[in-house]
């Protein structure tokens, strides 16, 4: 059976899937970029040594190394400085649009508005935020002051 306290664990563990999924997807493109550097770069190298031609060679191996180093880097998205749930700032990092209103299953919700979450908190909406994913997040302001990035499943309409 799931009590009170569970379902605000789902909860968390739902928010914090929604943004190791967007750290992997920020990962996938920084990593296919510098896969498609190197490759080039592979294969400018290749040409420049079948006809002998020294620059081709030297740019290919440079343009090889630097993809290299742009795929290695891309391990950094799953840093906890990106996915970490204490450190919600570097959430900001993914590409997102700010809304002030935003329609949910036919309910109209706007920042300012009051709202119930997790069935018995009182909470304010502070902000919408669709991210480049398709994931739309409401951050919401408790009464005790703790902000929060919840799914919009989460809240009610007083």
């Amino acid at each position: 059976m799931i009590g009170f306290g569970q379902d605000r664990e789902i909860d968390e563990l739902k928010n914090e899937l929604i943004i190791v999924k967007a750290a992997l997807d920020e990962h996938h493109k920084q990593f296919s970029i510098g896969a498609v550097i190197s490759i080039i770069g592979s294969a400018a190298t290749i040409s420049g040594s079948i006809i002998v031609t020294p620059g081709l060679i030297i740019g290919g191996g440079i343009a090889s190394l630097i993809g290299g180093a742009i795929m290695i880097d891309s391990d950094k998205w799953f840093s906890n400085k990106y996915i970490s749930p204490d450190k919600n700032v570097h959430y900001a990092n993914f590409d997102f649009k700010s809304f002030t209103e935003f329609t949910y299953d036919g309910i109209n919700f706007s920042v300012g508005e009051e709202v119930i979450y997790d069935k018995t908190q009182e909470a304010k909406i502070w902000d919408i935020l669709m991210y480049r994913n398709g994931t739309t997040l409401v951050e919401i302001k408790l009464k005790n002051g703790a902000k929060l990035r919840v799914a919009f499943t989460d809240i009610k309409k007083q």
